[in-house]
């Protein structure tokens, strides 16, 4: 459901150019990496693939017995 929205949103979005070259005090000149959240973020992510992998082998089987 939320990839399906998110692709909704970009279909629709318009960008305003004009207005984004016009707030050169909103653009930043330097970046600043903090924290260590990057390990953490590919734990969550490892977590995620395996229950979406579990998830869809159980619907699978379902799917399967029901149809025997």
């Amino acid at each position: 459901m939320q990839v399906l929205t998110g692709f909704i949103v970009t279909l629709l979005y318009v960008p305003n150019i004009a207005k984004a070259w016009n707030t050169d005090g909103a653009l930043f000149q330097t970046i600043t990496l903090q924290g260590k959240s990057f390990p953490i973020s590919i734990i969550f992510v490892l977590i995620s693939v395996a229950i979406a992998y579990f998830i869809q082998r159980k619907f699978v089987r379902l799917l399967h017995n029901k149809r025997a």
